[in-house]
C-alpha cells in the first residue's frame, strides 16, 4: 500500500519515465554519461567539475534534461555550460525569468556565470544595468 496522494504517486511515476525516457534516447546509464554525452565534455572534466560543484551531482536526469534543454535553446555553447555547472542547481523558471530580464533590458554582453548569481547579487547587476540604460 501506497501511503501517498494520488497526484504525488503520479508525478512520481511521470519523472521516472522521463528518466527512462532520456536514458533510452541517449543510449546511458548515468547522469554522468548523459552531461558529458550532451555538453559534449571528457569524463574527466565531469570528475573535476563534480569536485568543485558537488551539488550538479545531485540533481535529477530529468532536471539536467530541461535545463540543457533551455539553455542550449537560448543559445549558450556546451562548453560554457559545462564551466559554470552551478546554473544547473537553479529551477528552470528562475533561469527563464532572469533570461527574460535580460532580454528585456537589451543586455547584449554578459556570461552565463550571471544567470547563477544568487537573487541579491543578480538585482543588483539588473539595477546596474537600468542605470546604463537610463
Amino acid at each position: 500500500m501506497v501511503r501517498c496522494q494520488d497526484s504525488t504517486l503520479a508525478r512520481c511515476i511521470e519523472i521516472r519515465q522521463l528518466a527512462l525516457d532520456v536514458s533510452r534516447e541517449f543510449d546511458i546509464d548515468t547522469k554522468e554519461q548523459y552531461l558529458c554525452e550532451r555538453l559534449n565534455a571528457d569524463p574527466w572534466e565531469f570528475i573535476e567539475s563534480k569536485r568543485k560543484y558537488p551539488r550538479v551531482a545531485q540533481i535529477s536526469l530529468t532536471k539536467l534534461k530541461i535545463m540543457l534543454d533551455l539553455l542550449l535553446n537560448a543559445g549558450f555553447e556546451p562548453k560554457d555550460i559545462f564551466k559554470h555547472p552551478q546554473v544547473l542547481t537553479f529551477s528552470p523558471e528562475t533561469i527563464e525569468r532572469r533570461l527574460k530580464d535580460l532580454e528585456d533590458r537589451q543586455v547584449e554582453t554578459w556570461e552565463l556565470s550571471t544567470l547563477s548569481l544568487r537573487n541579491k547579487k543578480f538585482e543588483a547587476f539588473l539595477k546596474k544595468m537600468d542605470k546604463k540604460l537610463s
